[in-house]
């Protein structure tokens, strides 16, 4: 009874913060700045400083919302402590709509200090705070993890304008070389992204078929072939599941044309002999979508994203890199990308959201054609500047923004294959 009684009291029927921050070229600009200087210190040996603006974190928060929009964030500093806010909407009744968490972190000489938390209508202690979080992640996750990375933590400055981390990176590393990370035991123990050896399978079929395709051809052709083994894998053994076989099938697309780090998520896929990761090369160079290179990238991206998270998260980085190239240097924001973007997270959703559509997916995959897997782009604005965006569509939350997302979409319903999400 008193544990009902615990989970009901963090419940609460208002939320304690709505967001204030979107996205925008700035706040693009402010995150990927964040995350540069994070890898850097991470990369780098020895005690780190790494002080983090009120903008920087502004940008942060504003791609967390647009990723999912039911979490709303807010960080607030000053001289005497930083206030973490987070408001999470739920599907529960009014009464129980919404999950209120904040935290205070005090400045410190001697790692983190938090003064209390609050979860819903139950306040507690900093010290039992972390206590708690430090049990939950030893039986969960990996024992001895929570205290790593705590220990990681050496001091804390906080003020109106920014919030600064005295970081000792040493503290994370693995104990020996032939020492797995948790994550990559995670990885292996649980599967999350595919079995290996069933996405090898499919893998080794692309890598045939690029033996024998013509040097530039489009993304379709290797989208049809493996669609076609799936739809025989799923026909030949009636135990198969069309599910699990487009999962695999769509995984080994993004492994052998998108990013190497890809690989990590799965396990041991890529071939490293010279002549393999040669043509493999080659031919993610080489092969389009609409006969653009960088449409098929954002495509086979954003399929991947989707495997690996959600429609909201993949559609968000999708829009935090166009907005990124608004900046000076950047190629512009282009919604023929946008387009490409949201056809990939699509079409992983549809493929494996339920055996019936996976089945049917199969049989329009299994004879696709280039123009039948992104609509045309023409009519779509592209090479647009921050000024340019602006004047035109203000920001994402504009009538005129979302009305061209709107229009996307319906291209992309206009196709069959992204019917099936109807």
């Amino acid at each position: 009874m008193l544990s009902v009684v615990l989970i009901l009291a963090i419940f609460q029927s208002q939320a304690k913060i709505q967001q204030s921050e979107h996205i925008s070229p700035k706040a693009a600009k402010e995150s990927k700045a964040l995350a540069t200087r994070l890898l850097d210190s991470i990369k780098q040996p020895g005690i780190k400083s790494l002080d983090i603006s009120q903008s920087e974190l502004s940008g942060l928060v504003a791609l967390v919302h647009r990723a999912e929009p039911k979490i709303h964030l807010d960080v607030d500093l000053n001289a005497a402590y930083a206030d973490l806010i987070t408001s999470i909407e739920t599907p529960m009744p009014w009464l129980f709509k919404y999950i209120n968490l904040s935290a205070r972190v005090l400045p410190s000489n001697q790692g983190v200090v938090i003064e209390h938390v609050t979860l819903g209508h139950i306040k507690l202690s900093g010290d039992t705070f972390l206590y708690l979080t430090e049990e939950l992640v030893d039986t969960f996750v990996q024992e001895g993890l929570f205290n790593k990375l705590i220990a990681a933590v050496e001091r804390v400055e906080v003020s109106e304008q920014k919030i600064m981390l005295n970081l000792v990176l040493e503290k994370l590393k693995k104990e020996n070389d032939t020492q797995k990370s948790f994550l990559m035991v995670l990885r292996d123990r649980l599967s999350l992204y595919g079995d290996p050896e069933h996405v090898s399978f499919y893998y080794h079929h692309i890598a045939s078929l690029a033996k024998t395709t013509p040097k530039k051809s489009s993304i379709a052709v290797y989208v049809r072939h493996v669609f076609q083994v799936a739809q025989q894998q799923t026909v030949n053994d009636p135990n198969t599941s069309a599910v699990a076989e487009n999962q695999a099938a769509l995984m080994s697309l993004a492994i052998y044309f998108g990013a190497d780090r890809f690989e990590l998520m799965v396990g041991d896929i890529i071939v490293r002999k010279y002549e393999h990761l040669a043509l493999r090369n080659r031919t993610r160079i080489s092969t389009t979508l609409r006969e653009r290179n960088d449409l098929q990238k954002h495509f086979i991206y954003s399929s991947a994203l989707q495997l690996f998270s959600n429609v909201g998260a993949s559609d968000a980085i999708g829009e935090y890199k166009e907005f990124l190239d608004t900046n000076s240097g950047g190629s512009g924001f282009s919604f023929a990308d946008l387009q490409a973007d949201r056809a990939g997270t699509r079409l992983a959703n549809i493929v494996t959201s339920s055996e019936v559509v996976a089945k049917k997916a199969q049989d329009i995959l299994s004879t696709i054609t280039d123009e039948q897997l992104l609509p045309s782009i023409d009519n779509l604005q592209e090479g647009l500047d921050e000024q340019a965006f602006k004047q035109t569509y203000v920001n994402a939350n504009s009538e005129k923004y979302l009305d061209t997302l709107r229009r996307i979409d319906e291209n992309l319903k206009s196709l069959p294959i992204y019917q099936l999400a109807l």
